[in-house]
């Protein structure tokens, strides 16, 4: 970094991580370059003390053989950190993976302090730093684990499944928030072609709260449907905003995960039409007048389902929604799947929504216990006190078709 005068006078590229906080070379450095990223919250705490001591007896114990390797070991060890710290009061580079020479000098005085004690004479001291060394190799054994088996802890997150998740589903009037502020999402969103605009929010730690909702509105305001996905970056005061300010000012659509990487899909309240063979009229209280389905492979066990509602008449009390999933090649009623709920979850209902408006609601249909093969997608509306139903076009019908899916 010092040898690039251009980044460090501002120019370029400025870093995706955090700046300088003295408290992480603590929490986050010490037990990174120990331990790796691959440690709990609940264990990394134990675990770091007991490097820290084992580090300590190591000084100790060398200090009175060669003194000059332990100086050595203690230069290689922290002046990277301070190195690393003043940089990132020019850039956001805080991160220890600039700096992980610096584990070499960490694990050298481990190991000497391991061996020293290990062959005192004190039996006390040598029980004690045995069950220390215990806790210590356990601990590194459970970060290689959880970095091979725990998708959690994958080295690198799975951006290419995310894009994919996101190409069947985005419009080129949609926009795709991409809080990680990581480039691997570009590339494989641009690789795809994936034709949705693509915003870093945050795109920086020092990006203003309010730059940051001000983007966001504009979109609602244009009527675009937002994508909120990845892992925000840790020690951002504003690493939540986006999700903070859609979850207060729009309405969340969907919720899932594609690989460990979050997806939270928004729109503004105030809703169209969406495309399809309808109306469809229940029981005069309401009117079916679009859907939208996702289209397959369903990766996260989920199928969702969004419908525009216009309110033509109001009930006695709230009526639920349903959305049942029928195979196709059964003639039972009965659903492989379905879903239930107030319309929009609640915020508004059928004994009081205003007669004429528009209201779209979202279903998510879990595919777990789903076979493969062809189903139908019936939707209707019910008394949750009685449990009847309205009817459909002054029919006998109880629910109506409104399409067919293939789950693979």
């Amino acid at each position: 970094w010092f040898l690039q005068p251009q980044l460090l006078s501002g120019g370029g590229y400025g870093g995706t991580a955090g700046q300088l906080e003295i408290s992480e070379y603590i929490t986050a450095f010490i037990p990174t370059l120990i331990y790796g990223s691959s440690l709990s919250r609940d264990i990394s705490g134990l675990a770091i003390v007991c490097a820290l001591a084992l580090m300590g007896v190591g000084v100790y114990v060398l200090w009175g053989k060669n003194r000059k390797a332990v100086l050595l070991c203690l230069l290689m060890g922290i002046v990277p950190l301070i190195l690393i710290g003043i940089v990132s009061l020019r850039l956001n580079v805080f991160v220890p993976r600039y700096v992980l020479a610096a584990s070499i000098a960490y694990f050298v005085l481990i190991g000497a302090g391991i061996y020293a004690v290990w062959y005192s004479r004190n039996n006390v001291i040598r029980v004690a730093v045995a069950g220390i060394s215990f806790i210590f190799v356990s601990a590194l054994a459970l970060s290689l684990f959880n970095y091979y088996f725990v998708n959690d802890y994958a080295k690198s997150p799975h951006w290419r499944e995310l894009a994919n998740y996101l190409n069947l589903r985005v419009s080129p009037e949609d926009s795709i928030i991409n809080t990680s502020a990581d480039p691997a999402l570009t590339f494989y969103l641009n690789e795809l072609g994936v034709p949705a605009e693509e915003l870093y929010l945050p795109a920086n730690p020092d990006q203003p709260m309010e730059e940051i909702e001000a983007l966001i509105q504009e979109r609602l305001d244009n009527d675009t449907t937002l994508w909120v996905v990845a892992q925000p970056q840790s020690g951002w005061e504003n690493a939540h905003a986006p999700e903070g300010y859609l979850r207060e000012n729009a309405q969340r659509l969907r919720q899932t995960s594609i690989s460990g990487l979050r997806v939270e899909e928004f729109h503004q309240w105030q809703t169209g039409t969406l495309n399809g063979s309808l109306p469809i009229n229940f029981g005069e209280i309401a009117e079916l007048v679009g859907s939208q389905l996702d289209a397959p492979p369903y990766p996260d066990n989920q199928l969702v389902l969004q419908l525009v509602w216009r309110a033509v008449g109001q009930s006695e009390i709230p009526l639920k929604f349903f959305v049942h999933l029928r195979s196709s090649d059964s003639d039972s009623q009965a659903p492989a799947a379905q879903d239930d709920q107030y319309i929009q979850e609640g915020r508004t209902d059928t004994s009081a929504w205003a007669i004429g408006s528009l209201f779209r609601d979202a279903y998510s249909i879990p595919l777990e216990r789903v076979s493969p093969g062809e189903y139908a997608l019936y939707v209707g509306i019910y008394d949750p006190v009685t449990g009847e139903r309205l009817l459909v076009n002054d029919s006998a019908s109880d629910s109506a078709l409104i399409g067919t899916v293939t789950i693979p």
